[in-house]
């Protein structure tokens, strides 16, 4: 699968994730050292986290249905912003793990969601510092979500 496709793919399912850390800046949540920079370890944290929130039965893979329930439990308030950055509701859950499935098995596994947040990661990393800045982080997901609606 194309990489890009991949990444945008990825920023569907961990942007709306992210809005489920009740209330809190995404941004903020994930800069867990508070130096105002993501570094690669801490966003792979933060979507390790993520992953968890939607693996709902704790088995190591995320299913469509499981997503969606995810999806129906975030406030009305966080899910708006990220539907109207141009996640969430843009594609249906089982067309966002099929993007990225690698063994074409309909479900969504912690490996190749990880793949997919290290793909994203480098992409957004546009100064290529080994850190996401928020402006980096917050205009790589709208490149992506606006390159492949």
């Amino acid at each position: 699968m194309h990489t890009t496709l991949r990444i945008a793919i990825a920023a569907a399912i961990l942007m709306p994730a992210a809005a489920a850390f009740a209330g809190m800046d995404k941004f903020a949540e994930m800069d867990t050292d508070k130096d105002g920079r993501i570094s690669q370890a801490e966003h792979t944290v933060g979507a390790d986290k993520m992953f968890a929130k939607l693996d709902a039965d704790n088995n190591g893979s995320v299913t469509a249905a499981e997503m969606d329930a995810a999806h129906a439990k975030w406030s009305d308030k966080n899910t708006a912003k990220a539907d109207h950055a141009g996640h969430g509701k843009s594609m249906s859950s089982a067309d966002k793990i099929a993007k990225i499935d690698s063994d074409g098995d309909g479900e969504l596994t912690s490996a190749e969601h990880a793949e997919g947040a290290k793909d994203m990661f480098a992409k957004m990393d546009t100064d290529r510092d080994g850190n996401l800045t928020k402006d980096e982080l917050e205009a790589g997901h709208r490149k992506e979500m606006a390159d492949h609606r």
